[in-house]
């Protein structure tokens, strides 16, 4: 039995929202205009889920739909989303892991909470390991 393949919920509906964004662009031909709202829309949503909780649908998939449809509006189109992508993923990866409190939830006062400790758990192990590794190579 092979390793257990885990996908996480915001970057699966990006995905899924970018392929149905090219899709919808590719039967739709929009243009410039339009391919220029949809990146505004992109722009607005993925960088207020970068600042708020926002939905995974609302600030993942939408988003990754606006980029989508905007890949064919035309070459401004194009570049100026391969430049959202960049800087927004560079952001996003300086940031790290949402981790705040989901006020809803009533494990929310738990450190970890039980949808946290597995992450939690395999941080820990990949430190330990890590610093095994390199406590070997100082020696």
């Amino acid at each position: 039995m092979g390793p257990r393949l885990r996908l996480c919920k915001g970057c699966t509906l990006l995905a899924t929202g970018l392929i149905a964004g090219v899709v919808a662009g590719a039967f739709t031909r929009p243009g410039l205009l339009w391919g220029a709202g949809a990146l505004l829309l992109a722009l607005v949503l993925g960088a207020l889920s970068l600042r708020l909780r926002l939905p995974k649908t609302l600030g993942r998939w939408i988003p990754g739909a606006g980029l989508g449809l905007a890949l064919w509006a035309g070459w401004p189109s194009v570049f100026a989303a391969l430049l959202i992508v960049a800087v927004v993923g560079d952001r996003y990866r300086r940031r790290g892991v949402e981790r705040s409190l989901c006020q809803t939830c009533p494990e929310r006062l738990r450190r970890p909470c039980s949808g946290f400790a597995p992450a939690v758990r395999r941080e820990r192990a990949f430190r330990r390991r890590v610093d095994r590794w390199l406590g070997e190579l100082r020696r």
